[in-house]
């Protein structure tokens, strides 16, 4: 027999019910965009921020190492501005094992016996500097140190017989610097000396991007000529002169009385004010975006000063 009774029909989506599901979909979606959007704004710009408070960090460490070792009685300060300063920053450090009228030879790195005469921070180069303590006439009060710019580096197996042992260190290389003009007669072997290598720090606007960057050149010890300026750290603020609120890197000169000088054999201390900023817009707490600075003050304490 048949049955009268048939299935009920499945009743679909009417074109406005899909209108109203997409539109809800669609503000969903939008909400959901726009909390990612944000997020990734704020990541990006806390990376930024994070980044820029690195980069000053990095020239408050940088810039005292070159700085802190020179001597301003020395003649060590070669330049000073504002916004630069060029220095002689030591590199190593030895004795004088044996010399003649135009050269030296200082003792190996590592000697027997757990000796140390010869320390370096870097190896000389031709034309950075050797200066030489000078005792000149003995009991006077004439001492000196004297500059000796090197023309030529050699090493050798032999000599330096009073600060080495002729059998444990006769495989070691003693190192021989030959300068450009002859040495002062008055000096002796045994003579303390230590190594420089002119180096210059100064804020630059970079002609590539047009930011302002702490800079970094090597010279030559004779002052003839220098590297390319390479950046540092940065970006920060543009240049203002003789301004330590708004300007980007500025340094200021002070003597043993806190006073500040113009004269570099007076220095007692550098002031280093280092401003710095992202090198786009911010937006941390959901305002508007702006460019995000922050601020630091070194203050370098000189070794050998007045």
């Amino acid at each position: 027999m048949r049955s009268n009774l048939s299935p009920a029909r499945r009743r679909g989506f009417s074109l406005i019910e899909i209108m109203v599901a997409l539109v809800l979909l669609g503000i969903v979606a939008t909400g959901i965009m726009t909390v990612v959007m944000r997020q990734q704004q704020f990541y990006r710009s806390a990376t930024d921020v994070i980044d820029t408070r690195q980069q000053i960090r990095q020239a408050a460490a940088v810039v005292p190492v070159d700085v802190r070792g020179v001597s301003s009685v020395g003649g060590d300060i070669l330049a000073m501005s504002d916004s630069a300063l060029d220095v002689r920053g030591n590199i190593g450090s030895a004795i004088v094992c044996s010399h003649t009228t135009n050269s030296i030879t200082i003792p190996p790195l590592n000697l027997a016996k757990n000796r140390y005469f010869t320390t370096f921070l870097t190896r000389p180069k031709v034309h950075d500097v050797i200066i030489i303590f000078d005792d000149k006439t003995a009991g006077n009060q004439d001492d000196d140190w004297t500059v000796n710019t090197i023309s030529a580096i050699d090493s050798t197996l032999v000599g330096c017989t009073s600060f080495t042992d002729a059998v444990l260190d006769a495989t070691k290389y003693r190192y021989i610097y030959t300068f450009s003009s002859p040495l002062s007669g008055t000096i002796i072997d045994g003579a303390p000396l230590r190594m420089a290598r002119e180096v210059k720090y100064s804020l630059y606007k970079s002609a590539t991007d047009g930011l302002w960057w702490m800079g970094y050149r090597e010279c030559r010890g004779d002052q003839t000529s220098c590297d390319a300026v390479q950046p540092v750290s940065g970006p920060y603020k543009p240049y203002v002169a003789n301004d330590t609120v708004n300007s980007g890197v500025s340094f200021v000169y002070r003597d043993s009385t806190g006073a500040v000088t113009a004269t570099p054999t007076k220095v007692a201390r550098v002031e280093m004010f280092i401003h710095g900023q992202t090198q786009s817009a911010v937006a941390l707490g959901g305002g508007k975006a702006a460019v995000y600075s922050d601020y630091m003050k070194v203050t370098i304490a000189l070794r050998d000063r007045q």
